[in-house]
């Protein structure tokens, strides 16, 4: 929701993308001190808070549809790109986010 928007959803959307710009100028700001800042944005993740609406057949089939990989994502899928983020191997990344969300957003 940092980049599309629902009805009801105002402030949310409004936060996402505010820690989308706090990122970016911090980048900005960082980066001549070698400090990177990224920031993750998932997709349709099973978690506790998700599993009262995701434990229903109808609703999770909806969801596994739209994404690319058509399954729900798991916490471990988020954890994967922070620690990527995290690594000696991103140290050239910075600015950005990172899509964690299975190719939902490709068919949103």
């Amino acid at each position: 929701m940092a980049f599309d928007t629902d009805y009801g959803l105002a402030a949310y959307c409004a936060s996402k993308a505010g820690v989308g710009g706090l990122t970016r100028t911090l980048a900005l700001e960082l980066g001549k001190f070698n400090i990177t800042a990224n920031y993750v944005c998932p997709g349709a993740i099973y978690t506790g808070m998700t599993r009262t609406n995701f434990d229903n057949p109808e609703i999770r089939a909806v969801w596994e549809k739209k994404a690319a990989l058509r399954r729900l994502g798991q916490p471990i899928d988020i954890a994967r790109g922070a620690l990527l983020l995290a690594s000696d191997e991103a140290d050239f990344i910075t600015g950005h986010e990172l899509v964690v969300d299975g190719g939902l957003t490709l068919r949103t």
